[in-house]
């Protein structure tokens, strides 16, 4: 007997460029970006609408992943894991 993995899936939500001003606006973060107060998760570098790769939940918090390639792929190494999960 074949056992068949069971795979927790969630819904990934994409924004068009035009709109993330929009989608941090509505999440009360669009001023914090501007004034550079938030960082990658991964690298620390100061996250800006332009190099903006990411957010995601974590801990009850947005995270945020910028565009360098290291972060890229740290933030897929997360994809599927329990702590990716944890929102």
């Amino acid at each position: 007997m074949a056992w068949r993995r069971h795979r927790q899936t969630r819904a990934l939500t994409a924004v068009y460029d035009d709109d993330l001003t929009s989608l941090l606006a509505s999440l009360g973060e669009l001023a914090d970006v501007q004034r550079g107060e938030r960082r990658c998760k991964f690298s620390g570098d100061v996250i800006t609408v332009r190099n903006l790769h990411a957010i995601f939940p974590e801990s009850g918090s947005i995270k945020y992943v910028c565009d360098k390639p290291a972060c890229v792929v740290a933030l897929a190494g997360r994809v599927g894991t329990d702590e990716a999960l944890s929102a």
